[in-house]
């Protein structure tokens, strides 16, 4: 890009608009890889829909200039951070012939890198065959006044390439380029041409495009990359009320004819005054992209609860226990104080609701619903670990696993972020890290597939 293209960019109201989201903002992103002289097309039209449209994060080196050498640092940085979750390439000729283009795609599929499931290829009308007699030095490796970081670069390159070309997938790349040697545009071009992503999608300026072709993968990978995937839902029924105004403007109350506001003579709060709050920002649905701290929010509603518990017993035989230790992920715990026996007071609205009205046989039947310690959830929670990771003091003589609670498995849910989401949380199951490893996850997915068919009227 020459400084009169820089100017005109930095001059375009579009491009100043676009709303970069970088590593230590601890939100999660999508990496936009793109050449530079192609900004008008990629970040003005494309990306900017993506973002003012659909809410995405993006990072892209919109900060970036030429007289650094940062730039070999800062997408390194901004790609290995774990807030980015997918990898948005745009090839079109300039993008297939730049040494810096093919740096990123190639560091994104590398064996070592968690991007490489989650790479989504956007592609432009490219004539391959026109490129095959371009000569031309790329510039890797060539010193230059405005570019301080040549040599950084051409380190890179070979650290990448290297990576690649041992990669029995791609072990053609290896005729197109040796160490030290000079990379023409035809060469970067071949080695665009064996590595370019399988899920390429030639572009289209269409709606149907953009919603089949990029948000939804990435809703399905990554949901947590949006701002704003699911638009504000208020309860209207017949048995909810819309706080008056003493009460804050955003904030709707259930109030469920079962349950009774009560004082005693010390003015006391019993443990059924519940009026159960629903943000007017809390959807009443749940996808993959809901966050965790709106689910518990969600779950503060006992119609909510009782629709969990309906759920709850539609799955198969052995599920129930399953079905509450996502519960208890989806929560970030179930050992918390939930309930204050002696003040007769509730901690924790979310849990106390789902474990009366969900998990005991019968919320108005005292024998059943006494859910003071040990809770019916935390004890099918434990009885769900599988059996090999049990500490031997969750068993009693038997070799049964005692009532209890979760404890230090709980921990692990109790680390999980308020605004991870629920898809982040699926993932971990998916993968099998420690504390999401049950005795039969398929148990979880097939709960997790009952919790998300709810819907409140």
């Amino acid at each position: 890009m020459n400084y009169d293209e820089y100017i005109e960019r930095m001059k375009d109201n579009k491009y100043k608009e676009l709303v970069v989201t970088k590593s230590g903002e601890d939100k999660p992103y999508v990496f936009i890889s793109y050449r530079s002289d192609s900004w008008k097309k990629v970040l003005t039209e494309i990306v900017y829909k993506l973002q003012k449209e659909y809410g995405l994060r993006i990072y892209f080196d919109k900060d970036f200039a030429s007289e650094t050498n940062t730039w070999v640092e800062q997408f390194q940085k901004n790609m290995n951070s774990p807030f980015c979750k997918a990898f948005i390439c745009f090839f079109d000729e300039g993008y297939v012939t730049s040494y810096a283009t093919l740096i990123e795609l190639m560091h994104a599929m590398n064996p070592k890198s968690k991007l490489k499931d989650s790479i989504f290829s956007i592609n432009f009308n490219i004539d391959w065959k026109k490129l095959d007699d371009n000569g031309n030095n790329t510039g890797l490796g060539v010193e230059q006044d405005d570019n301080p970081g040549w040599e950084k670069e051409k380190e890179a390159f070979e650290y990448e390439f290297k990576l690649i070309k041992d990669n029995d997938e791609y072990k053609a790349v290896e005729a197109y380029y040796k160490r030290n040697d000079e990379l023409r545009v035809c060469d970067c071009k071949d080695i665009m041409n064996i590595i370019q992503p399988k899920n390429r999608r030639p572009f289209a300026d269409t709606k149907e495009f953009y919603e089949h072709f990029i948000i939804k993968p990435l809703k399905d990978k990554c949901p947590s990359v949006f701002e704003d995937v699911l638009k504000a839902d208020v309860v209207n029924q017949e048995n909810k009320v819309i706080a008056s105004n003493n009460v804050e403007e955003d904030r709707a109350y259930t109030l469920k004819n079962d349950i009774i506001l009560k004082q005693d003579s010390e003015s006391s709060v019993d443990v059924e005054s519940i009026a159960t709050p629903l943000s007017v920002n809390i959807p009443t649905i749940v996808s993959k992209a809901t966050i965790l701290r709106d689910f518990e929010k969600l779950c503060e509603s006992v119609d909510f609860c009782v629709e969990l518990g309906n759920a709850r017993n539609k799955i198969r035989h052995g599920g129930k226990g399953l079905f509450d230790y996502l519960m208890a992920a989806l929560l970030r715990g179930c050992d918390a104080d939930i309930y204050d026996k002696k003040n007769n007071r509730v901690m924790r609205q979310a849990g106390y609701n789902y474990n009366k009205y969900a998990v005991v046989e019968n919320p108005n039947d005292p024998k059943t619903s006494d859910i003071q310690y040990p809770w019916t959830w935390t004890t099918n929670c434990r009885k769900s670990i599988k059996k090999d990771d049990i500490p031997d003091r969750f068993f009693n003589e038997k070799g049964k696993v005692k009532s209890g609670r979760l404890e230090d498995f709980n921990k692990i849910f109790e680390n999980l972020r308020p605004e991870s989401t629920i898809g982040e949380v699926l993932e971990k199951f998916e993968s099998r890290e420690k504390g999401f490893d049950t005795k039969d996850n398929t148990l979880i997915f097939e709960a997790w597939n009952l919790i998300e068919e709810i819907h409140l009227n």
